[in-house]
């Protein structure tokens, strides 16, 4: 074991250390993996390792192989031991294990980023992981998001929304916003895909109170219009196809 130094059959050590000098080592493969031990033995080969290594700005990154207690500035790794325990190794499952040190199949449940909150008004019926930062409960009470756009309802009073209409709808080309009239003159026209991105933004003028929108160029799929104004605000969602 270590070359003829010691004879036995097992090796355990809180202090062993193995390093080299700066500037550091190059790995020898494209990914940069290096060398750390070459091991024979006759017997059935497990180990559980330790490593700390330190980046060019000196931050030391330590990886341990067991997870009991984290100390500060700890990262779990199962490819420190062996025989690894294997589980799913993809961080977007639900079913995934960070101590897993080789994947088994066991990713079934692709995780759906959203609010769980059924007080929200953005409550989602389809994501299985909650994340409180998106969820959304009034214009004043947005996590800092863009409650128009997270809660396309809020704000616009019921008659308001009666008194507008999007059509067609679904559209192949052309929209007509008629009773424009009452968001007023010099209105700004926005139009953001499904995921909330800007697609779109203009300044649009009222003709007698009809506003119309060329969505020709934009892919088919489900938008967000906002028409935005003096005298209020306006949206619908919008098919394209």
């Amino acid at each position: 074991m270590f070359g003829d130094e010691t004879l036995g059959n097992t090796f355990i050590s809180q202090l062993c250390r193995i390093a080299c000098s700066t500037p550091g080592v190059n790995g020898a493969t494209a990914d940069n993996r290096v060398l750390i031990a070459q091991l024979t033995t006759a017997g059935e080969l497990s180990f559980m390792l330790n490593v700390e290594i330190e980046r060019p700005d000196g931050v030391v990154v330590k990886y341990v192989s067991t997870a009991d207690t984290l100390l500060p500035g700890e990262t779990l790794n199962g490819l420190l031991v062996y025989p690894p325990d294997c589980g799913c190794t993809d961080p977007n499952f639900l079913e995934y294990d960070p101590a897993a040190g080789c994947d088994d199949g066991s990713c079934a449940t692709a995780i759906v980023f959203g609010c769980l909150d059924p007080s929200a008004c953005n409550f989602s019926t389809t994501a299985n992981f909650n994340v409180p930062q998106l969820c959304c409960y009034g214009i004043n009470d947005c996590n800092g998001l863009d409650p128009y756009l997270v809660c396309p309802t809020i704000g616009i009073a019921e008659d308001e929304s009666q008194a507008l209409r999007f059509a067609p709808n679904p559209t192949s080309s052309e929209l007509r916003i008629t009773g424009a009239e009452r968001i007023g003159e010099g209105a700004v026209l926005s139009i953001m895909d499904s995921q909330g991105r800007a697609m779109r933004s203009e300044s649009i003028a009222n003709q007698r109170g009809v506003v119309v929108i060329n969505l020709e160029g934009l892919a088919d799929g489900l938008y967000l219009i906002a028409l935005q104004g003096p005298e209020g605000k306006a949206l619908a969602r919008i098919q394209k196809r």
